[in-house]
């Protein structure tokens, strides 16, 4: 249940802050913890648009492919 409420403010702030790295990195590290592995990788992906070597993003992108 806390995870879900944490996806669905994050998937706001994501919506509203676009170019907020931390944002998209949390948002696939909820997703992941959920079981949802393709949205995790679609966010930590628009992480790496914006850092493409942040090293967070980049393991979770992995592990999640």
């Amino acid at each position: 249940m806390q995870d879900e409420r944490r996806h669905e403010g994050l998937a706001s702030l994501t919506g509203l802050f676009p170019d907020f790295l931390d944002a998209w990195i949390n948002l696939g590290q909820t997703h992941k913890a959920l079981g949802n592995y393709r949205a995790a990788d679609a966010a930590y992906r628009e992480a790496m648009k914006l850092q493409p070597e942040h090293p967070i993003a980049t393991k979770g992108a992995a592990q999640c492919a």
